[in-house]
């Protein structure tokens, strides 16, 4: 038992003077994975998207996305959510795989309900939508401003081409709000005084 206790702090001081090399694991992964770029590669484009611009706190939404990328590469979808009151949330990635590496056309679903607990009606985001292909190469990006409201929303339906009805899901949004106005560990105490 003295033998280990004497190692350990050992042990610690090395890893502290080497350094630590372990698994990779997402941004990491990904950035390890990506390619040079090329004289020739060009970056993918978003041709067409959508997205409501008003939605009811807990309903499921839809934000449909159609991307081509020239050199067949495109990677992974990124998703930054700004809250009005709160800021920027961590970018959200969505992998592609294979055969939606050239040309895709689909949705981005998020489940709006947030563990953190319900939001002020009138809430405003902006959900900017991005694509990058295997070089690190980005799209244009598209915003979609979005209100939340307690009422009843009747969605129209996505316009031409996400009208038809072989859209496929591509995947989560995986961001849950905040409500600016509680406190950021979830206890229950308010701010400003606002239930």
């Amino acid at each position: 038992m003295r033998k280990i206790i004497l190692l350990f702090p050992l042990l610690l001081v090395s890893l502290w003077l080497n350094g630590c090399t372990g698994t990779m694991t997402g941004s990491t992964m990904a950035t390890a994975m990506m390619a040079a770029p090329t004289a020739d590669s060009k970056p993918p484009v978003i041709t067409s998207f959508y997205g409501p611009g008003l939605a009811r706190y807990g309903d499921p939404i839809g934000f449909y996305i159609a991307a081509e990328d020239p050199n067949n590469d495109m990677f992974r979808v990124a998703v930054v959510i700004s809250q009005v009151g709160y800021g920027s949330y961590e970018t959200d990635w969505l992998y592609l795989n294979g055969d939606r590496q050239g040309r895709f056309k689909g949705y981005l679903q998020w489940n709006t309900l947030s563990k953190h607990g319900p939001i002020p009606e009138w809430t405003r985001v902006s959900v900017k939508i991005s694509v990058f292909d295997k070089t690190g190469l980005e799209s244009n990006e598209v915003v979609v401003p979005l209100m939340f409201v307690s009422n009843v929303v009747g969605y129209s339906p996505p316009p031409a081409p996400f009208d038809q009805r072989d859209v496929p899901r591509l995947g989560y949004i995986h961001i849950d709000l905040f409500n600016p106005f509680r406190m950021g560990n979830d206890d229950g105490i308010w701010i400003r005084g606002i239930p």
